[in-house]
C-alpha cells in the first residue's frame, strides 16, 4: 500500500491525467500534475472510454457517469 504521504507525479493533464490528480489528491496525496501544451487545447478527437474505465470511472466519482 502507498502511503498517503507519498508525492505523486502525473505526466499529462488531458482528462485522464487530470481526473486522476483529482481522485488521488480527494484520498490525501500530494500530486504533481505535468503538461508541456502552454494552453489548453479545444481540437482534438472524441473521448473513447472501454467498460473497465467507465466502471473506473464510477468508482472515483458517480456523478460523472
Amino acid at each position: 500500500m502507498v502511503s498517503s504521504q507519498s508525492r505523486i507525479g502525473i505526466i499529462g493533464a488531458g482528462t485522464s491525467g487530470a481526473y486522476l490528480a483529482i481522485l488521488l489528491i480527494q484520498q490525501g496525496f500530494q500530486v504533481d500534475l505535468f503538461e508541456k501544451a502552454p494552453h489548453p487545447r479545444t481540437d482534438g478527437c472524441g473521448i473513447l472510454i472501454v467498460q473497465a474505465g467507465m466502471q473506473a470511472l464510477h468508482q472515483g466519482n458517480p456523478e460523472i457517469t
